[in-house]
């Protein structure tokens, strides 16, 4: 009878990575890496994220609505990003934050199979 070896090293995804002005690279954690409750955190950040936009559309000098919608993003970014220093995180445009959501969203995107539903293991994005 054989046996059979199930290595490690395979469970573990290889990370895309963020290079920085100035060179430094850090990796990103995919949404496979995130357990339940980051993920729940995040899905909470974009939608707080979303809805304080939508209030900062009707009342764009409010300083209030665009803080919860910079420290949503920042925490978003803290997430996916651990190693990227906060106070570099801090230095970001918003559209710098912006882009990097967009495309960490696009390359951890969930393929749905034709009901809707995640494959097997994954949970449906948020």
């Amino acid at each position: 009878m054989t046996t059979a070896n199930l290595d490690f090293a395979t469970l573990v995804p290889e990370r895309d990575t963020f290079t920085d002005g100035d060179g430094t690279v850090y990796e990103f954690r995919s949404r496979r890496d995130l357990g339940a409750v980051d993920r729940a955190r995040l899905r909470k950040m974009q939608h707080d994220a979303s809805q304080a936009q939508e209030q900062l559309d009707l009342a764009p000098d409010d300083e209030k609505i665009a803080q919860t919608i910079e420290q949503r993003l920042e925490g978003f970014i803290q997430t996916i990003l651990p190693e990227l220093p906060e106070e570099r995180i801090h230095q970001m445009t918003m559209d710098q934050k912006n882009q990097i959501l967009r495309w960490w969203n696009v390359q951890n995107a969930v393929a749905q199979s034709p009901n809707g539903s995640a494959p097997p293991g994954e949970a449906v994005a948020g």
